[in-house]
């Protein structure tokens, strides 16, 4: 479940069964990091193609409403995404 804040520069989800909200803007997604988040995201934005950059925010905005315990989840979901982008729909 999601939705809007009814601000365009907000968005909200659901984790963990509690609301977070998370920006919905480059500047909102920045601004939302930790200042070695921040060198990191700085730079990938700028390698992204027209395909890719909603990809490389959409990354971004998981990391500022997600927490450690999320990672294992979200690194299987990588590996699904990576098969089915290369085709592959079977099981690892």
């Amino acid at each position: 479940m999601s939705g809007t804040t009814g601000d365009s520069s907000a968005r909200w989800t659901v984790h963990h069964e509690k609301r977070v909200d998370v920006p919905a803007a480059v500047d909102g997604i920045r601004a939302a990091l930790t200042a070695d988040e921040r060198q990191m995201f700085d730079k990938e934005p700028g390698g992204a193609t027209v395909e890719t950059v909603a990809a490389v925010l959409r990354h971004w905005v998981l990391e500022v409403a997600s927490g450690p315990e999320d990672e294992e989840v979200f690194a299987r979901l990588e590996e699904v995404f990576a098969r089915l982008k290369d085709g592959n729909r079977g099981a690892p």
